[in-house]
């Protein structure tokens, strides 16, 4: 058949209806799918055809390498030919079923690394809480063996002898007891003058040295016995005065007690102190300020350091090099009276190393200056806890009946408070947190 010039091939167009070019336009689009079609089948003969020959050449023995490359060819021959079968859009969406698939298989194993990890690392914390745990328990548990020994070493050593502790009671009645002697010998004196008013020259001048030396005893005795009793039982002063001389408390005090401890032992002071908490008369809620100075007529107060000395403290030295030299030693006027010590910290964090490492002496060195009383033999071992007071953090050690023995809190980062009550402890709180009264 000729072909149609372009001349025609224009006319013919242009007198084409649109309807018969929708028909050609199909045609085209059929002829195509079956040269689709057919060139498929033509590639899926090809492959059954190199399937047959494949077996054909295992079974004539010729190119046999083995059986496993044979299942080898054979599912990629299987796999060409579906591809070759499978239109576009069919490997499109088997190739984002895949993808899919992977996506899914690998955030399945991310969250399951992760899973894994989060508990390797919450073992690995609990593991290394465990041992900070037993090292702390360790460490006092070595302090209370060295401790024990130590007591042990100095009851079992008969060359150490321990000094009796003397009360103020004790040396008031010896003070009344000579001051009673003295007394009878002035009477005797005087009556031994009168039955020799007849004696020699001599017997006169003997008399007098006697009567002289008499004099000078009852003074002496009078004067000493004036002294400690100003020591042990010093006046009480006005808040106002003791503010004008030595500045204010750190708290307001009701009542302020100057105590001279330049010339005192450690167990004199004990005394004093614990005497001061323990025969404290004045009304409920009272707090009296017990000012320790150097001496009579000092315009200064004792420091810490000077304080810790005199009482020989057992305070780490990382406690005692961040503490300011000012502290206020006080009692608190209660059902059963306690005594409290307030004091200054340059450095919280060390200031807190510190008091942990006074814990297995501070029941010895504080309980009986604080409470007026000597503490249970028990309660040196008995062990330390943290608890909550008003909203503050406080560490204690409890009695045997399970009341608070002794405790101590950070009211701030510059306020350390020790006593061993806990209604004592509330009553700081309020006077650190409440103005001052005006002074008149």
């Amino acid at each position: 058949m000729d072909k149609p010039g372009p001349q025609s091939g224009q006319q013919s167009a242009a007198a084409t209806p649109p309807t018969t070019n929708t028909l050609a336009a199909r045609a085209i689009a059929s002829h195509v799918m079956e040269g689709d079609a057919h060139r498929r089948e033509e590639e899926l003969s090809e492959l059954l055809h190199s399937n047959t020959t494949s077996q054909d050449q295992l079974e004539d023995g010729t190119d046999k390498n083995s059986l496993g490359n044979f299942s080898i060819l054979i599912a990629k021959q299987r796999q060409m030919a579906e591809s070759a079968m499978e239109g576009e859009e069919r490997r499109k969406e088997r190739a984002l079923t895949d993808a899919s698939a992977r996506t899914a298989a690998e955030a399945e194993k991310r969250a399951r690394d992760e899973s894994a990890r989060l508990a390797k690392t919450a073992e690995e914390r609990e593991r290394e809480m465990r041992r900070i745990t037993g090292e702390a328990r360790e460490r006092q548990q070595e302090a209370l063996v060295k401790k024990n020994a130590t007591v042990a070493e100095l009851i079992n050593n008969s060359s150490i002898a321990v000094r009796p502790v003397r009360t103020l009671k004790e040396d008031m009645k010896g003070a009344g007891k000579d001051l009673s002697i003295v007394s009878m010998a002035i009477k005797e004196d005087e009556h031994r003058r009168r039955k020799t008013a007849v004696a020699t020259q001599e017997a006169k001048k003997n008399s007098m040295f006697a009567v002289v030396s008499t004099i000078l005893i009852v003074a002496g005795i009078a004067v000493g016995a004036y002294f400690f009793y100003s020591l042990s039982f010093p006046d009480s002063t006005g808040p106002e005065t003791v503010t004008q001389t030595y500045g204010e408390a750190m708290i307001f005090a009701e009542k302020s007690n100057i105590v001279p401890i330049g010339l005192l032992s450690d167990t004199q002071l004990i005394a004093i102190l614990r005497n001061e908490v323990g025969n404290l008369n004045a009304p409920l809620s009272t707090v009296e300020e017990v000012l320790m100075v150097e001496r009579v007529g000092a315009e200064s107060r004792v420091t810490l350091a000077r304080f810790v000395a005199i009482l020989r403290l057992r305070t780490p030295e990382i406690l005692v090099r961040n503490l300011e030299s000012g502290f206020m030693y006080g009692v608190h006027s209660a059902p059963t009276n306690a005594g409290f010590l307030i004091i200054t910290p340059q450095a919280y964090d060390r200031a807190f190393a510190g008091m942990l490492a006074w814990e297995p002496f501070l029941v010895r060195d504080l309980y009986s200056i604080l409470s007026g009383r000597s503490p249970e033999a028990s309660l040196e071992s008995s062990p330390w806890s943290d608890t909550v007071i008003r909203n503050v953090n406080a560490r204690i050690v409890r009695d045997g009946s399970g009341r608070v023995a002794l405790l101590y809190a950070f009211f701030n980062q510059n306020t350390l408070i020790i006593t061993t009550s806990e209604d004592t402890f509330t009553e700081i709180l309020t006077r650190l947190t409440t103005p001052r009264p005006p002074t008149r």
